[in-house]
């Protein structure tokens, strides 16, 4: 069964059931996306589990490789991090980033 998560990140929330195919990233603002990026998105740390990413309006959906039971995201890591890998906000502002944000379970997609 296909299951989506969502992160807002003003509040700072991971949300998704048991396994997961999808996170969905809620900006404040609209972003621009390119699928160059998503090598800086970590699951529980590990890298390269994000296949690739699509953005509506202010929502970012990243796809998974395969089905994902993680309990963390993280967006940059400071060993791999660079000014050419940034989610830039259309304002030319860079998002901030986010460090093992906790995954809750909402249920969505069940």
């Amino acid at each position: 069964m296909s299951t989506l998560s969502k992160l807002l990140i003003l509040v700072g929330t991971v949300t998704h059931t048991a396994e997961c195919v999808a996170h969905a990233i809620e900006f404040d603002q609209p972003i621009v996306w390119d699928d160059a990026l998503i090598g800086q998105f970590y699951l529980d740390g590990a890298k390269d589990k994000v296949a690739s990413g699509t953005l509506t309006g202010n929502m970012l959906t990243l796809k998974l490789r395969k089905p994902s039971t993680e309990t963390k995201i993280t967006y940059l890591k400071e060993s791999e991090w660079s000014q050419d890998k940034l989610v830039i906000g259309v304002n030319g502002i860079a998002a901030f980033s986010f460090c093992d944000v906790p995954v809750v379970n909402d249920g969505a997609g069940q």
